[in-house]
């Protein structure tokens, strides 16, 4: 049985092995590792609910949400990581990205809330399209060693509307979240297979993308 006491050893004990030591930082990364999420299985159904950090220590599957936020011209929102987005060191992202947690009746709700959290735009849920779900088992890496992130990835899409274009940079620096995503800009799906090709995009975007690229077809094929 998974109590307080014993959940207060595990957190101890990872946030060794992890290095975590600022009494500061281990607050943060106490609540992160005590976040709720439904554990599922291969086809998506939930099996039970455990902590964050020890469904990603064990690599167990778990939901998590991306949206790919497009202009109305068709460029696609991306975060940036590193140096400068004119630098080779530039690494991007999917414009949003998050956890499904246990008490989220629904996927669309863990969307909304992301967007908002990220980018500060109170998404309408009615623009949200789903366009793809599909398990994901992402690579350990040097950084995170002890993390084994097996998800059940749900891809969704939503374009900005003239008002929401006009004022993103208002309400990106309103964000309640500032330290998740600190730079979005727009770029060509040509310059994000690019940066796709040459590693210089995180494991999310390189696994959605395809996904991204495919609805765009279906809705051209469609006009």
């Amino acid at each position: 049985m998974l109590n307080k006491q014993l959940l207060d050893e595990i957190i101890r004990a990872s946030a060794i092995l992890e290095k975590v030591t600022d009494a500061g930082k281990m607050a943060s990364y106490a609540k992160r590792y005590s976040e709720s999420l439904a554990v599922i299985d291969e086809q998506g159904n939930e099996t039970g609910v455990l902590p964050r950090g020890l469904i990603h220590r064990l690599g167990l599957r778990h939901r998590t949400v991306f949206v790919f936020v497009e202009k109305t011209d068709g460029l696609v929102l991306l975060q940036t990581r590193g140096s400068g987005v004119m630098s080779s060191a530039f690494r991007l992202d999917v414009t949003v990205g998050g956890h499904v947690n246990a008490e989220d009746s629904d996927t669309l709700i863990a969307a909304v809330r992301e967007v908002e959290e990220e980018i500060g735009i109170k998404a309408d849920s009615s623009r949200l399209k789903k366009v793809a779900e599909f398990n994901r088992d992402s690579p350990i890496t040097i950084d995170k060693p002890f993390e084994f992130n097996r998800e059940r990835r749900i891809v969704y899409v939503y374009k900005l509307s003239s008002a929401e274009e006009a004022s993103l940079a208002e309400s990106f620096e309103k964000r309640s979240i500032k330290g998740e995503v600190l730079k979005v800009v727009y770029f060509k799906s040509a310059e994000v297979l690019a940066a796709i090709d040459e590693g210089r995009a995180a494991d999310g975007l390189v696994s959605c993308f395809p996904h991204f690229l495919a609805y765009r077809l279906r809705e051209s094929s469609m006009k």
